[in-house]
């Protein structure tokens, strides 16, 4: 198999991972999904130009009331349709104290 199709395959089940979790945050929550991009577009318009990682955005919806999905991988799903979208810019890396310092994606709000 070539590195492409090795590439595209992974995209691919990422994609489908992402799904399945938006898919059981709806299961308790209808319109989660929806509910949680259009919290991200709010969240980026009041902080055009600034940089923030994913979980800036998620405590700042716990914070809001936005009810939490019960697996935290389904804020997936609406950050890359947020990115898809143009309303976040991945701008590269950045450490997340919360996961024993991994680099995690670095977004910036358009």
């Amino acid at each position: 198999m070539s590195a492409q199709l090795n590439i595209d395959f992974a995209r691919a089940e990422r994609d489908l991972a992402m799904q399945a979790a938006v898919d059981a945050a709806e299961g308790r929550v209808p319109r989660w999904g929806e509910v949680a991009f259009q919290y991200i577009r709010l969240y980026a318009t009041q902080r055009r130009g600034q940089r923030f990682i994913g979980r800036d955005i998620t405590q700042a919806a716990k914070a809001y009331g936005l009810e939490s999905p019960a697996s935290p991988k389904a804020w997936g799903g609406p950050v890359q349709r947020a990115v898809r979208a143009g309303v976040l810019v991945k701008v590269g890396f950045a450490q997340d104290a919360n996961r024993h310092c991994s680099p995690v994606p670095l977004f910036e709000a358009a």
